[in-house]
């Protein structure tokens, strides 16, 4: 996935002269995708105003109802989590925080059902708290800022602050799934560092080298901090348990980052720069259109980041739409079925191998854009076959002008969609469903081809597969 494949959102409601300081994603009640952007917008001759928009798309987007005061608000975090509404239920729900100690929750909705509406669940006056950011895990929602507080009881209308001695305020927060770990990182030069496993007992980890600490997230088995100074000369650490952190050596200029997210790659947003990485060690930095950014999230290989504007990129997704027939063996007889019917273990035709058995079958969301070349969906112009742009086809030699990527199958050559004259770009940006397949064989690192909608296409790697990271069916 190449950074410069940022694409901004033009969404008519989005407001002018808005700060989105923070972006999450979350599930509707009926199990879809949904974005939840949360900032200020500058009003002429007046305080700032609060703002918190939604979108199922990450492309329109919804102003959500807001039962307080927002005069002089900017809300500076949101997440999503589950928790009990205040009168006994479960529900899937999404937190927001603001720099003068408000904490807002709205229960999650349908797919095209109403108004996002968010309403006080606590203020910390006494406190005179500044929330900077918010987490969900194990249950629970922490802030951070001037105070760590959670809810940690019975309701989420319910919050308590917990005492961590000898620390000042901090900056951001962390959680680890895999052991069950938040890490919060002090605001300041004193590199101090906090875990605990419940949220309410704090442990000062090692001492951090020196440095103001603005992002830090968790993925592929470690934290990644990045720093918010634009002087200091470590710009990353990482740890793998949140106790004891490591120096990484970086060659890029030094920045303010601002936020960060991982999703397959570590991601980290600054004014007008990305950083990505595979591992969390070896970092590419490219600069980008959008000023001031703030906030960045992921969900199903789409990475959404907010500062003035809202952008987002994919990545380099392969697979077929849902819907596609694929050609497969079925009580001795050929027949063309629908892909999200299929089944691990069934006989699919190949090009030159026979009947294979489905080895792994998954699917995943898809944003279909229209203006990013590779990351949205192509239609075959005679069959109606629909793939991702990435998604490879078989040919006998590729077209002038099209890169030749060397990958072969049995005597094919391997195009991807986006380069065939054979196919156009759907015109209909939205949400889909998309599906790939690995066949058992002794080859799951190769592509092998098979026929869908009756055109010769391809099953994925096993790597591929894996790196996509698809729901399992």
């Amino acid at each position: 996935m190449s950074p410069s494949s940022w694409s901004l959102v033009s969404s008519p409601k989005l407001p002018n002269q808005a700060q989105w300081n923070g972006v999450i994603s979350g599930m509707t009640v009926d199990n879809k995708v949904i974005f939840v952007a949360v900032g200020f917008q500058i009003q002429q001759n007046n305080p700032i105003q609060g703002k918190i928009f939604f979108s199922f798309d990450a492309d329109n987007w919804t102003e959500a109802t807001i039962n307080v005061s927002t005069q002089s608000v900017n809300f500076t975090a949101v997440a999503f989590g589950n928790a009990n509404d205040g009168l006994g239920n479960l529900k899937d729900m999404f937190v927001v925080v603001s720099d003068d100690g408000k904490v807002l929750y709205a229960p999650t909705l349908a797919t095209d059902s109403g108004i996002l509406d968010f309403k006080m669940a606590s203020r910390f006056y006494d406190y005179q708290s500044s929330f900077s950011d918010l987490i969900y895990g194990n249950g629970i929602f922490i802030a951070v800022g001037t105070h760590v507080l959670n809810n940690e009881t019975s309701s989420i209308l319910t919050w308590k602050q917990t005492t961590i001695e000898s620390c000042g305020s901090f900056s951001c927060i962390a959680y680890d799934d895999d052991h069950k770990i938040f890490v919060a990182l002090q605001d300041g030069d004193s590199g101090a560092a906090v875990y605990s496993t419940d949220g309410t007992n704090w442990v000062g980890a090692t001492t951090l080298p020196e440095g103001i600490w603005g992002t830090v997230s968790y993925g592929n088995g470690k934290f990644v901090a990045f720093a918010a100074s634009d002087t200091q000369d470590t710009q990353i650490i990482t740890s793998t348990n949140g106790i004891t952190w490591t120096a990484v050596s970086t060659s890029f200029a030094k920045r303010n980052w601002q936020a960060s997210a991982y999703g397959g790659k570590f991601y980290a947003v600054s004014d007008g720069h990305v950083l990505e990485s595979d591992d969390g060690t070896s970092f590419t930095e490219t600069a980008v259109e959008v000023k001031n950014w703030a906030g960045i999230c992921y969900s199903n290989d789409l990475f959404l980041a907010v500062g003035n504007k809202v952008a987002m990129t994919l990545g380099h997704i392969s697979c077929y739409v849902e819907g596609t027939k694929i050609t497969v063996l079925v009580d001795g007889e050929e027949k063309d079925l629908p892909i999200e019917e299929l089944k691990k273990g069934m006989l699919v035709k190949t090009y030159k191998r026979g009947y294979l058995p489905i080895h792994l079958l998954g699917r995943k969301k898809f944003i279909n854009r229209q203006e990013i070349s590779g990351e949205r969906i192509f239609v075959h112009k005679a069959s109606g076959l629909k793939v991702t742009g990435y998604h490879f086809i078989l040919v006998d030699e590729i077209p002038a002008g099209a890169y030749d990527l060397g990958l072969r199958a049995e005597d094919k050559k391997l195009l991807e969609a986006m380069h065939s004259e054979a196919f156009e770009p759907l015109k209909q940006n939205g949400l889909f469903t998309l599906y790939h397949i690995v066949l058992d064989s002794e080859d799951k690192d190769k592509n092998i081809g098979i026929y869908a909608d009756g055109v010769l296409s391809e099953s994925t790697t096993l790597q591929s597969f894996l790196e996509q990271k698809f729901e399992l069916l």
